[in-house]
């Protein structure tokens, strides 16, 4: 191989270094793209350290990049349980209500008596039956039974209950002109009698052989009359 002279050489460099350095412009606007690589020739060595962006990746990849879940964080501490609020004092027992009046006395006492013996009465008020009672209130109910037995005509017996300044009430009863002939006799009385007396019962009639027999009188004391 014939070589240069060494003038010559340097001569050839100088330009050739010129020429270089007028055509770094054009060199160096030169776009390389994707046409002007060979697939799969350009490696990690190729690729400058911390310049690939995570937006430079496929939407594929990147849910790729998506790192295992961490471990569960420990449990923090319980907190300390707040004191119980102190009872409420227990209000004072209200005071015994007052006791009630005494109720009013109810029925207490009951006077009876009866005759079953036939008494003759006459023309003028005849005593059959009587009761003592003492002051207050009474229902007084008196029943006997007229008999006509001797005569045949029509009769009329007239009886009444009542006690001295009181009043009274009167019941009629007729016997039939048949002989014997009976007839009921009844009595109601309602009285507040003030003070201890003798409630009795009278008969009288208008014709003759008259007599009352099963003679019963009662009084039952009371709270109230109305």
């Amino acid at each position: 191989m014939k070589l240069l002279h060494p003038a010559r050489y340097a001569a050839v460099t100088s330009t050739l270094a010129l020429v270089i350095a007028l055509g770094g412009t054009s060199y160096a606007a030169l776009v390389i793209t994707g046409k002007d690589i060979k697939d799969n020739t350009v490696t990690s060595a190729d690729i400058k350290n911390g310049n690939i962006k995570l937006k430079d990746l496929a939407a594929s990849t990147q849910d790729g990049l998506t790192g295992a879940p961490g471990a569960t964080g420990a449990t923090g501490a319980t907190g300390a349980t707040g004191n119980v609020g102190a009872s409420g004092a227990t209000g004072a027992s209200g005071a015994t209500g007052a006791s009630g009046a005494t109720g009013a006395t109810g029925p207490s006492n009951g006077y009876s008596d009866r005759d079953f013996n036939a008494v003759s009465i006459n023309t003028t008020p005849t005593a059959l039956i009587s009761l003592a009672l003492p002051a207050g209130k009474y229902l007084v109910d008196f029943k006997g039974t007229a008999l006509h037995h001797t005569s045949a005509d029509s009769v009329i017996v007239t009886c009444s209950v009542s006690y001295a300044g009181g009043p009274s009430d009167e019941s009629i009863a007729t016997l039939a002109p048949t002989v014997p002939s009976y007839a009921t006799v009844a009595l109601k009385l309602a009285v507040d009698i003030p003070a201890p007396t003798i409630v009795s019962v009278t008969c009288f009639h208008n014709g003759s052989n008259v007599s009352v027999m099963r003679s019963v009188m009662t009084a039952v004391k009371v709270a109230t009359l109305n």
